[in-house]
């Protein structure tokens, strides 16, 4: 069971968290003070640095937040073309939402994680580490899919590694709107399954 003070520490973290994004995406990850974070965040810099030891965890873990959401809509859904559909969704929701979480968020400012990566090596080594996570379980499905006939034979971790390159990259270049996402969503629906 989790504790009032594990759930208050949580929170804690959750807040500040969110507060670097929301500063990040205004001014950019060298921009914010620590103390504007915490001061957005309603918190003291004390609780700060029992969460992150410098400005640099917090980029990191802000970085990696944004791209485990991205993570889990790739391969939490039950087929490839489920994961298409996920994701074109969470892009097409991102852009339209007035309310959004922190996923929706990271998707509006996925430049965070390309800056982060460019500028820490902690975050770069992150990123791949996730891309490469994600790769291996989306070849697994690739494979159990061509197993049932039911996806062009090929490669399949190459298969994996494409899909991932066009959906990093479709949040990279969020220009085009709905109409864009779902041009190319099914566009690699009809080359994944021939």
């Amino acid at each position: 069971m989790t504790s009032a003070r594990a759930r208050a520490k949580e929170r804690t973290r959750e807040d500040l968290l969110r507060s670097a994004l929301e500063l990040f995406a205004e001014q950019g990850i060298e921009g914010p003070s620590l103390d504007a974070v915490c001061e957005r965040a309603g918190r003291t810099r004390g609780a700060f640095y029992v969460h992150f030891t410098d400005r640099e965890a917090l980029v990191v873990a802000v970085a990696e937040r944004i791209l485990r959401g991205y993570v889990t809509a790739l391969v939490d859904a039950a087929t490839v073309a489920d994961t298409l559909d996920r994701f074109s969704e969470l892009l097409v929701r991102a852009a339209t939402v007035e309310e959004a979480t922190f996923e929706d968020l990271g998707t509006r400012h996925f430049r965070l994680v390309l800056e982060a990566s460019a500028r820490f090596p902690a975050a770069r080594e992150r990123f791949v580490a996730i891309l490469a996570e994600a790769v291996g379980l989306l070849a697994a499905r690739v494979e159990a899919e061509q197993g049932q006939g039911s996806m062009r034979a090929g490669e399949a971790r190459g298969m994996a590694e494409v899909l991932v390159a066009v959906l990093i990259g479709l949040l990279a270049f969020q220009e085009g709107g709905p109409e864009r996402v779902e041009r190319v969503r099914a566009a690699l629906a009809g080359l994944l399954r021939g």
